[in-house]
């Protein structure tokens, strides 16, 4: 029986993610107007180590002037060129204390916080000062649905 809830396990963690890939990773240029299973690729002799850079991750974005306390900094291929084709993005959720990240899912890709999976979901810093995550998922444009603002 376990063997097979874990068949079942692994094809519903895919269920939301891209399609394969339907060609070689590339980088993305992002200035073409032509959008076929992704951004069409850069020419090589053109791309740079700024193409798999993203300093925005790497520091807390201000949490001003937002009622929910949060700030989410997400790094998908338009940011990270490099992602192109790869089905992947990344994101850093900044919280202030008390800050929430309301009920809401990502429509074309699981996300992995600690064992979060592509479910309807929310986070809340209760900690008694600032709070930050990086959150992954298996789309290189993730999308995200709100509860509430789909409700009401």
């Amino acid at each position: 029986m376990r063997p097979l809830l874990i068949i079942l396990a692994l094809l519903l963690a895919n269920a939301a993610a891209d399609c394969d890939v339907l060609q070689d990773p590339c980088v993305a240029d992002l200035s073409s107007e032509v959008k076929i299973n992704g951004y069409t690729c850069k020419n090589a002799a053109t791309v740079t180590p700024n193409d798999f850079f993203f300093a925005a991750l790497a520091n807390p974005s201000p949490i001003n002037n937002n009622t929910l306390g949060i700030a989410v900094t997400l790094g998908n291929v338009e940011k990270v060129p490099g992602f192109n084709t790869l089905g992947i993005s990344v994101a850093r959720i900044d919280y202030a204390h008390g800050g929430i990240n309301p009920p809401h899912s990502h429509p074309r890709a699981s996300e992995v916080i600690f064992v979060l999976e592509g479910l309807l979901h929310y986070q809340k810093n209760i900690g008694k000062g600032p709070a930050a995550v990086i959150a992954a998922f298996n789309s290189q444009l993730p999308g995200t649905q709100s509860v509430a603002a789909s409700l009401f």
